[in-house]
């Protein structure tokens, strides 16, 4: 590429030169062809011009061949995969969504289309899962996320199946179970693929209250109200601490424990991040599993007012 560059210089040099010789002779010079003399050297000068552009673009081009063919591309990841493939599994974020609200509204008709619009994604995160991380890989890493990947894909599966059992038969709290069981795989899936389109840098929010007391985090005691179904939380406690987020689902010991209806965890789905990227975009709403004890109710201004004249009285 240099070589060619010098070359179309040294052409538009010479002819400048040439050009500058004749401007100091007669103009009326006029040649065998009929033609001035300043024509026929302009005429030579383009002519070796133009050919030495078209040697600097031929080099051009095969230089970026070259370096396109030596430069090392990645061996996983959504970069090998159909940009279209991508895009629609992430656009699955936005029908969950919409699906959030038909159940909060009992939009019993909306909540039937639903498996089989989600039932039709299926098969392309098995596509994505192939193409990115695929099998001939046979590096530990690769094939822990093949498993993991494969492993969302199953639960999400299995979740769509117990939701389409529970719209059938009307059962909305089995609709939320079910719900928040795809959810939690989907986000699981995003997350273990890279797929979310940015980077939140900020690992751990702590930090931000180092110096602040608890007190002054507007939400309820968990001694006074108990976060439920669809209530709006903060996080209290861990690293997502001051985050919000509503409850989609609560887990409980189980029969095989002492206390078997008691709640030990919750499954919130957080505000959209923008950091995160997103198609709508106000960015993915990241959907994560947390001790029960790590979330308490949000309050507005009025209901701070009511409870501190509550607390007041005691």
């Amino acid at each position: 590429v240099l070589f060619a560059v010098a070359a179309l210089a040294s052409s538009l040099i010479a002819g400048a030169i040439l050009l500058t010789q004749i401007s100091q002779t007669s103009d009326m010079a006029i040649g065998p062809s009929g033609k001035k003399r300043e024509e026929q050297v302009f005429e030579q000068w383009y002519s070796r011009a133009a050919e030495a552009s078209k040697k600097a673009t031929r080099l051009a081009l095969k230089a970026q061949k070259s370096l396109e063919e030596n430069i090392e591309r990645p061996s996983t990841g959504p970069t090998l995969v159909m940009p279209s493939i991508v895009d629609r599994i992430r656009g699955v974020s936005g029908i969950l969504d919409t699906c959030q609200q038909d159940i909060y509204d009992e939009v019993w008709d909306g909540l039937a289309t639903y498996p089989k619009v989600l039932d039709g994604y299926i098969p392309l995160f098995g596509i994505f899962t192939d193409t990115a991380y695929p099998v001939e890989n046979d590096a530990p890493e690769v094939e822990q996320l093949r498993f993991a990947l494969k492993y969302e894909v199953g639960r999400f599966a299995r979740g769509l199946t117990a939701f389409d059992n529970a719209v059938q038969t009307r059962r909305i709290r089995d609709v939320e179970r079910a719900f928040a069981d795809m959810s939690l795989a989907y986000d699981r899936y995003l997350k273990a693929g890279n797929l979310y389109q940015g980077y939140d840098p900020i690992t751990s929010t702590t930090i931000f209250y180092d110096n602040i007391d608890d007190s002054q985090l507007v939400y309820t005691p968990i001694t006074l109200e108990q976060p439920r179904i669809r209530d709006e939380v903060l996080i209290i406690q861990g690293p997502d601490k001051g985050k919000v987020g509503r409850v989609i689902w609560l887990g409980r010991n189980g029969p095989d424990n002492k206390e078997p209806d008691k709640v030990v965890s919750a499954t919130v789905k957080l505000d959209p991040n923008p950091m995160l990227g997103g198609n709508n975009g106000k960015g993915f709403s990241e959907v994560k599993a947390y001790p029960y004890a790590w979330i308490a109710v949000t309050r507005t201004s009025q209901q701070s007012y009511t409870l501190d004249l509550i607390l007041g009285a005691l």
